[in-house]
């Protein structure tokens, strides 16, 4: 899975909207949008936003985004 459909699995799982996920990881709601259509990817160097993801997500959804990481 790419790391643009696994923000949307977590966004969807917690029956987020794209505003309201952008205000929980603290970007734009653009950015979401473009996260989720794989024109930008979250910055591996954005920690903050990077980590803000990961407490998001469930126990499988974790594992996926550490395989991203690599």
């Amino acid at each position: 899975m790419n790391i643009g459909a696994l923000v949307k699995q977590i966004r969807k799982r917690n029956g987020w909207s794209q505003t309201k996920m952008a205000t929980a990881l603290n970007v734009s709601k653009p950015t979401i949008s473009l996260y989720e259509h794989g024109k930008r990817c979250p910055s591996k160097r954005a920690v903050q936003t990077f980590m803000r993801l990961f407490s998001l997500a469930n126990a499988e959804e974790k594992a996926q985004l550490r395989e991203w990481t690599k």
